[in-house]
């Protein structure tokens, strides 16, 4: 069987929206960065969606499209 790991909107645009303090997981880029770590190493296809939103494109903190 094929698998896929598919990674939806996470991205640092989140940073810039008024409730990242109240709502964020400080974790959560080290826990999507594992399982993206251990998908590549079962071989396992990793698929990355990015929403991009008016703070995005405003912000310093700008997401980077990565390949994999």
């Amino acid at each position: 069987m094929t698998r896929a790991l598919i990674v939806i909107d996470v991205q640092e645009s989140f940073r810039a929206r008024p409730l990242w303090a109240t709502i964020s997981d400080p974790k959560i880029a080290d826990q999507v960065n594992r399982l993206v770590r251990l998908a590549r190493q079962a071989g396992d296809l990793v698929v990355w969606v990015l929403h991009p939103s008016p703070a995005a494109a405003t912000s310093s903190t700008r997401p980077s499209a990565t390949s994999g």
